[in-house]
């Protein structure tokens, strides 16, 4: 897994890019259902009708948005108190691709919620908030 990560030493966040060949677009179909929750086998209705759910769909670029997550998981020992992850984007130079979650708030939620489901909950520094993502706010700034 390439991923390159971006010091912005003014704004003290992390940007990260994963570097991917393949079809960033390109669906997978867990079990004929659309998000990736189904990989864990919940059906896609328990979160379309919950409103306060943002679980991202099931394309190869979300599947890598998640490998990606899982390394800065690993990473908590580089955040310091002021420190937090700015964007991770999933690109593939040879398609002239990229893809990233339209918010961090919705990339964290499904994060949060495959490791619940996957019941590796324990070491989610991004959970405890050890790992600090910034807001559409920050990101503006």
């Amino acid at each position: 897994m390439g991923i390159i990560a971006l010091y912005n030493k003014s704004t003290h966040t992390y940007n990260f890019i994963k570097v991917s060949s393949a079809d960033l677009y390109s669906k997978f179909n867990f079990n004929g259902e659309d998000l990736l929750s189904s990989a864990l086998g919940k059906s896609d209705t328990d979160y379309l009708a919950n409103s306060n759910a943002l679980m991202m769909e099931s394309v190869r670029g979300n599947i890598e948005l998640m490998e990606a997550t899982a390394a800065i998981n690993q990473l908590s020992s580089i955040f310091g108190s002021d420190a937090m992850v700015g964007e991770v984007v999933v690109m593939n130079p040879t398609l002239g691709m990229a893809l990233r979650s339209p918010s961090n708030k919705q990339l964290i939620w499904t994060f949060n919620e495959l490791s619940r489901l996957a019941n590796k909950e324990e070491g989610n520094h991004i959970k405890t908030g050890e790992i600090r993502f910034a807001t559409q706010l920050n990101l503006a700034e």
